[in-house]
Order: C-alpha cells, then structure tokens, then sequence
C-alpha cells in the first residue's frame, strides 16, 4: 500500500476529549484502554506510572499512551492540572497508526511558535466538540475539526522515532471489517465466534490473531470501547443512564455501574457531574 492510499484510507476517531482542570482526585489505578490516549497540560503536572516506569507530566508537554498499555495516573503534590486531553483510535483498513508505539512516549513543546500552534489545534478542535453538544455542528466547523485532528498527530509524528513507510504495517491482512462490526454492533450482544467467522478463522486461533494485533482479548477490547461511548454519552448528552446502558450494549444500568466504577472509580453518576 502507497502512502497516499494509507493516509486516504485513515480514520481518526474521537471518544472523548476536552479543555479540562482536574480536581484534586483526578486518579486512576492499572487502566487499559482499547484507545489511545493523549495528553497535552498547559498548567501544573501529573504523574503517571506504566511498565515499572515514572513518568512526570509537565505543562507544555504531550503525552501519548497507547492502547492496551496498562497504566496508573494521579496528580502532583502541587494538586493542579489543566490539559488538552483526548481519546482516539487511528485505523487505515484496520491497521493502527501508532502500531509501533509500544510505551509512553513524550514531546516537548517549549518553543513559543510551536506551542502556539498546537494549542490552536487543540482549540479548533473542541470548538466542534461544543458545538455538536449544541446542535449547531456545521459542514465547515466539521472539516476544520477534521483537519485539526490530523494536523495534530502529523505534529507528533514529526517528532517521533516513527515516521518512516517502512515502520508501518500496511501489508497486514487485518480488516477494518472487524473494527467496523464491533463499533457498528457495540449495542448488541457479541461473540468471539461471530468475529472468528469475518476472518474464517477458528475462535481460539482469532483470539490469538487479535490479542497480537490490538494488544487485548476482543472481549476486553469490547468492554473497553463500551466504557468509553458511556464515558462520552454521559459527559455530551442528557440521556438516562438506563437509556446508556442499552445504547453502549451494557443491558441495564446496574451492569453499567458496576464496570464503571471498576474501571473509572466513579459511578456513571458522578461521571456526569
């Protein structure tokens, strides 16, 4: 696959993100997300742990962590923390851009022109968010948003150690097919077996073939996107927790509650507020 064909064939999608100041109990213990996770602090410092390693997360600095990588985050002595903070997926025909991203990775931004302008993305960015929250979403804002989006990774990866042809997997068989059906499908009920029969493939054997390309069990993979969609329809709509819970294939709100609470530490409730 060219270059022009993979970058034609990328989708980046959002499931959450915002201009956030987080308050003192901002923490999180051995998260793993099926989604990458992005954080850009403009105030304050974070802390956060995966793999053995500290990392301390200073203001001006962006902070990739992939999916699947578990990690543990909490704020500073200094208790203050304003960031850009985004949750995403990059997928061309199923491949992940970032699939050579192993661990945390870090970029400075110390250089006056160059924060200016990420900031900027930033800021184009969440101006759609507010306004598909405030159903005044239009053909134009999208595309800027669209545009802002991949402005943003091109910038990091830039930076990275990742930005050649090569690194990048597009001779993977992996179809989007099956991210497609588990998004398209994320409100029903779904079976490994389903998922095998996309590919032909025996369960066990696709267990295998996903847990090596996307770093999880599909199951897991599953429930960590249904968290997520929650995560965001709880924080961008007004819908009942009953109505979310049947949007986001949890069955009722009492399964909703319980693996949000596992996961986030905070019932869908408190999410909310």
């Amino acid at each position: 696959m060219v270059l022009s064909e993979y970058i034609s064939n990328l989708k980046i999608k959002v499931y959450g993100g915002n201009y956030t100041a987080c308050p003192p109990s901002w923490a999180g213990s051995n998260v793993s997300l099926a989604l990458h996770k992005l954080y850009f602090p403009l105030e304050g410092s974070a802390q956060i742990t995966a793999g053995g390693r500290t990392y301390h997360l200073k203001a001006r600095q962006a902070m990739l962590i992939p999916k699947g990588l578990t990690h543990s985050f909490a704020m500073t002595e200094e208790q203050h923390l304003v960031k850009y903070w985004l949750h995403f997926t990059a997928l061309s025909d199923g491949n992940d851009l970032f699939e050579h991203f192993h661990d945390i990775t870090v970029w400075d931004f110390n250089d006056e022109k160059d924060f200016s302008e990420i900031c900027g993305f930033f800021r184009t960015l969440f101006l759609y968010e507010d306004a598909v929250s405030e159903n005044e979403a239009s053909i134009g804002n999208a595309l800027a948003h669209q545009a802002a989006l991949f402005s943003i990774i091109g910038i990091l990866f830039e930076r990275s150690g990742h930005n050649h042809m090569q690194e990048l997997s597009m001779h993977s068989t992996k179809p989007a097919s099956i991210v497609e059906y588990i998004e398209n499908h994320l409100n029903e009920p779904i079976k490994v077996e389903e998922l095998a029969r996309l590919l032909y493939m025996h369960p066990t054997a696709f267990i295998r073939y996903f847990k090596h390309h996307f770093g999880m069990p599909p199951l897991k993979y599953i429930k960590c996107l249904r968290l997520e969609r929650s995560k965001h329809y709880l924080e961008t709509t007004s819908l009942p927790i009953s109505e979310i819970a049947e949007l986001t294939g949890f069955g009722d709100s009492s399964h909703l509650s319980r693996d949000f609470r596992s996961t986030y530490g905070i019932s869908p409730g408190q999410a909310r507020k």
